[in-house]
């Protein structure tokens, strides 16, 4: 682990812990709640984001009062920054399904990226910042996860030719 990535989620650690007796209305969901509950975190070189009763929230790498991103009736986790920090995959239940979805990272409107009745869930970005690395068992009969890139633009994913994944990066 590289130093700045240490570094954030250390400060996302002291984050959770100053956060949780905030009692500002923007906090107002951490006010006395254990830090625990704040997981499925990533960071980019000025933020860290985060899931918490299943909304995405974002705060700065230093700390401060984290703002909540979604607020659908769905759930939202797995979020990645893409590697230039402007775009956040993520995978979102609406509906039953999990699918992959795109946002800019500072918030907006949710993109859907995939549509199959099968879990699809967000891995990680493709190095180039262009694809989005998620598992599935879309292709599979007896239920294992493989690997599929979707562009963020949208379109058919591509299966990537390994047996079988089901955690992983790309470098």
């Amino acid at each position: 682990m590289n130093r700045h990535r240490f570094t954030a989620l250390a400060a996302c650690a002291l984050l959770c812990a100053s956060v949780a007796g905030a009692q500002t209305d923007a906090a107002a969901p951490f006010a006395g709640a254990p830090a625990r509950l704040l997981h499925l975190a990533d960071i980019s070189a000025e933020h860290i984001v985060f899931t918490y009763e299943a909304d995405l929230w974002l705060v700065n790498d230093e700390g401060g009062v984290p703002r909540r991103l979604t607020t659908g009736h769905g759930v939202e986790r797995d979020a990645k920054f893409s590697p230039d920090g402007q775009w956040l995959a993520f995978t979102g239940e609406y509906d039953g399904g999990r699918d992959v979805y795109l946002m800019p990272a500072m918030g907006g409107e949710p993109k859907r990226l995939t549509f199959h009745p099968g879990t699809d869930q967000v891995i990680d970005w493709h190095p180039d910042g262009q694809h989005i690395l998620f598992r599935s068992s879309r292709g599979h009969a007896a239920g294992r996860t493989e690997f599929y890139l979707v562009h963020r633009d949208g379109g058919l994913p591509v299966k990537v030719p390994l047996d079988r994944a089901a955690l992983g990066s790309d470098s």
